[in-house]
């Protein structure tokens, strides 16, 4: 829950992220736990049009205080169908498979 981390925790991990690769924008996977976790500086907004303007299979999105929520979704025809949620942190995103 971010509401348990101090506003300099949050500093501390985009300055991390940011580090990890300097260019206007990126894409950064890890594992965490077995799951991937991926950051990026694309914003909500640009997921929003990708997924109704050129996902083969919008899903559904729903939101909350935490996340923004894709379910359902497919990117590419024939493709297995993805559930993820978009963390907003700031000057990047976090994604993570749910």
């Amino acid at each position: 829950d971010r509401s348990q981390l101090t506003e300099a925790n949050w500093d501390d991990i985009e300055a991390a992220a940011v580090a990890l690769l300097d260019m206007e924008d990126f894409w950064y996977l890890v594992e965490k736990h077995g799951e991937p976790l991926t950051f990026t500086r694309k914003s909500v907004a640009d997921f929003d049009q990708a997924r109704l303007n050129s996902w083969h299979e919008p899903g559904r999105r729903h939101e909350d205080r935490h996340a923004v929520y894709y379910c359902g979704t497919r990117a590419i025809k024939g493709g297995p169908p993805h559930d993820f949620a978009v963390i907003d942190c700031g000057g990047f995103r976090a994604i993570i498979q749910i």
